[in-house]
């Protein structure tokens, strides 16, 4: 029979210092320790250690050591819990035997905090990634916790303040619940993500909401916004910006806006490269002056005249659109809908104003609703271009509209289809 070797063995709690190139085995803990000239060394790959003993930032292999430290192996790692700095031991050993090298920070860059500035801010900062900003009636929580707190005038002071901060490849700035005023537009220069917590985050708009000269990705994300008193365009894009509306409900009413006398209030959403509501309501009442014969309630993109020009894409949610004077439009571009909801009013009593259709040659409504309400004159108030799938046409016109383009698998009712529809029943 061959010799069994056994290794000193015991719980960890009574494992005695054990001589050098001695092997020890804690039955309760299931670990291999080792005798060295300083101590007990554990083998059991590497090992975390906690505190605020070292707390330096530069990385000179071999740079750190304290005099309390235990017994460690190459490999064993230290995380100063104050300042949330990592460390690697590099040289085995205890006490300033032991050598550490540092390796960076859990906490990652961090930018330095200036004085405190006006209006509740917490001055100027480095750049950041993401800005918390807390509205004039948030909880007093939300306030401690964020960045920027506003004080309910003029809020788009603090807004300023936080895009400054994020850095040049952009960001996204939160909004706590709360109601955020909104005096003069702000601009945006970076890629942004603007995001709310839903309709708990309100936004009150007197003027315009934003200027944008960002190339990229602008989100507007779980808000509700509010502009009443809009006397020309919403949002005005650069030309080069993709917009995008998750979960927002957006409710305007424009004074004057769309008065194509003024070459820029052609749109609440003006002049970007994309745009794209998803999931969100929308309601708009336009007042186009007399004599407009075009108004686009939600978005004309820069290169609508172009023979390639970037549709607007809309999935889910609810548009409501009502005119009291002139004709209105979704959109200038080609429409490209899915599952959405579409209210069309016409709330004027002169049968010379108040046409409302779909401007684009080529829109796409898949598995939509249209429906028409209190509609005045002849059959042509009511116009449909392009191509429609298995959609609801619903109109309340006080005569049949005859409508024009595509439509498969559709349901319709008071609307007159082309002879060329396909699979398509009246209700």
């Amino acid at each position: 029979m061959a010799n069994r070797i056994q290794l000193r063995r015991g719980v960890k709690s009574k494992l005695p210092t054990l001589s050098s190139g001695e092997p020890a085995y804690t039955t309760d803990t299931n670990e291999l320790f080792i005798g060295a000239s300083n101590g007990n060394v554990n083998m059991n790959g590497s090992k975390w250690y906690t505190g605020t003993a070292m707390s330096g930032t530069t990385s000179t292999e071999n740079n750190y050591n304290y005099a309390g430290c235990p017994i460690v192996k190459v490999g064993d790692m230290y995380l100063n819990t104050s300042y949330g700095y990592v460390y690697e031991c590099t040289t085995a050993g205890s006490g300033t035997t032991a050598k550490w090298t540092y390796r960076g920070s859990i906490r990652g860059a961090q930018g330095a905090t200036g004085n405190t500035g006006a209006k509740g801010d917490k001055g100027e900062r480095g750049a950041v990634g993401t800005v918390v900003i807390a509205a004039s009636n948030s909880t007093a929580k939300s306030k401690a916790a964020a960045d920027y707190v506003c004080d309910g005038t003029a809020d788009q002071s603090e807004i300023t303040s936080a895009l400054a901060v994020l850095p040049s490849g952009g960001g996204k700035i939160v909004f706590a619940e709360g109601t955020y005023n909104i005096s003069a537009a702000f601009t945006i220069s970076k890629p942004v993500v603007f995001e709310g917590m839903g309709d708990g985050t309100q936004f009150n708009v007197s003027d315009a909401l934003a200027t944008c000269s960002a190339t990229g990705n602008i989100v507007f994300r779980d808000m509700k916004i509010t502009a009443n008193t809009i006397s020309k365009y919403l949002y005005k894009g650069s030309g080069n910006d993709d917009v995008l509306l998750d979960n927002v409900t957006l409710t305007m009413t424009a004074t004057g806006v769309h008065n194509l006398n003024t070459t820029d209030t052609y749109a609440a959403f003006l002049g970007q490269h994309s745009f794209v509501p998803h999931n969100s309501n929308i309601s708009l009442t336009t007042n186009c002056q007399n004599g407009d014969t075009d108004c686009f309630a939600i978005a004309e993109n820069a290169d609508y005249q172009s023979t390639n020009a970037t549709p607007v894409r809309v999935i889910g949610g609810h548009i409501a659109l009502t005119v009291k004077n002139g004709n209105a439009h979704i959109s200038r571009n080609d429409l490209i809908c899915d599952a959405l909801n579409i209210e069309l009013t016409n709330s004027s009593t002169n049968y010379l104003d108040g046409t409302i259709d779909l401007r684009g040659r080529n829109n796409m409504l898949n598995c939509c609703k249209l429906h028409y309400h209190d509609f005045h004159g002849d059959a042509n108030r009511v116009n449909v271009l392009g191509t429609v799938i298995n959609s609801v046409i619903y109109s309340e016109a006080t005569q049949v509209s005859t409508l024009s383009g595509n439509f498969i698998g559709c349901r319709y009712h008071n609307v007159k289809l082309p002879s060329d529809a396909v699979l398509c029943t009246s209700f």
